[in-house]
């Protein structure tokens, strides 16, 4: 299971909620409510993304796809894989412009995409286990990661 908060100010009342029941909930924090539920993933969603937009998000799943989705529209936008993409993200975070999007995998990578194109630009090898987590800094300029090999890595 994993969260994300949306943006402030564009809708701080709004988290997401990946869960292994094959669905991201939309929740409300101002009514305690869910609001939207995408379902129909391919498999459990392992983690979530929103887009500094706040109107975009990113789930990656079990069986080591990429899904971006539209709140607005209420559907998926783009299936991100790659027939050589064998393992699933453990996290997943945008660039600040929103146009790259970084998974941490399983087979010890960082995983980059274009999200305009939907397609794998690359990949950042480095650590020497599986990488837990990714996330940007607030201007883009670099990422940090996480690995279970017990390294936090600043790639600029």
């Amino acid at each position: 299971m994993s969260l994300s908060m949306a943006p402030l100010p564009i809708m701080s009342s709004v988290f997401l909620s990946a869960s292994h029941d094959c669905s991201v909930r939309v929740w409300d924090t101002r009514t305690h409510k869910m609001v939207q539920c995408f379902g129909g993933l391919p498999s459990g969603a392992i983690c979530v993304s929103i887009a500094g937009s706040g109107d975009t998000f990113a789930v990656g799943c079990e069986e080591s796809s990429v899904h971006l989705c539209d709140l607005r529209a209420d559907a998926e936008l783009a299936r991100l894989d790659d027939k050589s993409m064998l393992f699933p993200c453990n996290s997943l975070s945008f660039s600040f412009s929103n146009r790259m999007l970084f998974g941490a995998c399983n087979d010890f990578s960082v995983n980059v995409w274009d999200t305009l194109r939907c397609e794998r630009i690359g990949q950042l090898f480095g650590h020497d286990d599986r990488v837990s987590c990714v996330r940007t800094c607030p201007d883009s300029s670099c990422i940090a990661t996480t690995s279970y090999d017990g390294n936090i890595r600043i790639w600029a």
